[in-house]
């Protein structure tokens, strides 16, 4: 299993926090905030010729700004050039607690105004001097109070932005613990199963799993979500499961919510949504929830009731949802996989592309900024020593393991 590699981080130079610096954007330029949804629907003609993944389309955007509770507004970045949108950055001004982790556990921290830049959130050509300028106005909007810290999330490393993130913000306002994770993907070939591609020991284990749970129980099925008449019984099944997995126990992944039950009506309305559960004997012991969006099938949550653990239903699963995918004509000719960021050894096995991306945190150059700054780098420099320790004596793995199942449990 690969590790996460960390990302150098070097100094920035407060001068460069300056609002006027070498590399200005060309004349007739200019950079413009939409801040309400009327101004981001004033954007609609450029973004909707502009290709994105699911998270960045328009309509998916507005979705969870209206609908999410922490969401306060939007905060579209737009270049224009002689007036007219030639590239944007997609964000939205939260109201959320900053994650500082030891482990599995969390630090208290107050609730903090956060500008998050999304994944899959540029969309045009950006060259490197339009992005200094997007980190100006990033900047600025930190300086003046709009937010307490900025983040981009899940960047590419390399891209422009994070390089910007590196190197423009005061030294103490700069991310410290900024770490590339794998962003795991598969392309999918239309013309073979994907069991065929697969090793001879995966095929085998395949092929193991489904006896063995044809052996032990009377009737094992696939049901496929699809439709908003489909809704109710996945939302209660997937509950059925999830709240018996180790996600339940850290407080993450799917929860049968008024919020989540309105994101799944969009997707299952737009014809995205992609519900799948296992059946045993008529109950339901694993689910994998995605959306199916211009040809990629993006992962979104995936749990499985850990008593049936040893028949593998989370891979048994996934297996067979990726089959129907190559034969869904939704699909196109070219279709793929998006995993998402974050190790597990079911994406290591089905993965045939890999990248790797981080998210960077930007905080305000103030006293509470570098304060907040200051005690997450503490507490992630202990939480990092600790990981490598446990990694060196081979013991994170088990770890990992023993709390998975007590936070299942």
């Amino acid at each position: 299993m690969r590790t996460t590699q960390p990302i150098e981080l070097r100094p920035g130079d407060p001068s460069e926090f300056a609002d006027h610096c070498p590399g200005a954007i060309e004349r007739g330029d200019s950079v413009e905030v939409a801040r309400s949804v009327a101004e981001v629907e004033q954007l609609r003609p450029f973004w909707r010729g502009q290709p994105s993944g699911r998270d960045g389309d328009l309509d998916f955007y507005l979705n969870v700004v209206l609908r999410r509770p922490e969401v306060g507004r939007p905060h579209v970045i737009s270049l224009r050039r002689d007036g007219q949108p030639r590239a944007i950055l997609i964000g939205r001004l939260e109201t959320k607690p900053l994650a500082i982790g030891l482990g599995y556990f969390h630090l208290p921290t107050p609730r903090l105004r956060t500008l998050t830049f999304i994944d899959g959130g540029v969309l045009g050509q950006i060259s490197a001097a339009d992005g200094d300028e997007i980190m100006r106005n990033i900047l600025r909007s930190l300086r003046t109070g709009e937010a307490d810290l900025a983040v981009l999330e899940h960047f590419k490393v390399g891209h422009r932005l994070t390089e910007c993130a590196r190197r423009m913000p005061p030294r103490l306002c700069i991310d410290r613990l900024a770490t590339a994770h794998v962003h795991y993907r598969r392309t999918i070939a239309v013309d073979a199963p994907l069991l065929s591609s697969l090793s001879a020991n995966e095929r085998s284990n395949q092929r193991r799993r489904e006896k063995r749970l044809r052996q032990d129980f009377g009737e094992i099925r696939i049901d496929c979500f699809h439709g908003e008449s489909d809704l109710d019984r996945l939302l209660r099944d997937a509950e059925t499961v999830a709240r018996t997995s180790y996600q339940r126990g850290l407080g993450v992944g799917f929860t049968d919510t008024p919020e989540m039950r309105a994101r799944l009506a969009f997707e299952a309305e737009k014809g995205t949504l992609r519900g799948h559960v296992l059946y045993a004997d008529g109950k339901p012991c694993a689910f994998w929830i995605a959306s199916l969006y211009r040809g990629v099938l993006s992962n979104d949550f995936m749990a499985f009731d850990p008593a049936y653990g040893k028949y593998a239903p989370g891979m048994f699963l996934a297996l067979n949802v990726v089959e129907e995918v190559r034969q869904d004509p939704a699909a196109g000719t070219s279709p793929s996989i998006d995993f998402g960021i974050g190790e597990a050894e079911w994406k290591t096995r089905l993965a045939n592309e890999e990248g790797h991306e981080a998210s960077i945190a930007i905080f305000a150059p103030n006293a509470k900024g570098r304060l907040l700054n200051i005690v997450r780098t503490a507490a992630g420099a202990a939480d990092i020593a600790a990981r490598a320790l446990l990694r060196r004596s081979r013991l994170l793995p088990q770890i990992k393991r023993f709390w998975r199942k007590g936070f299942a449990r």
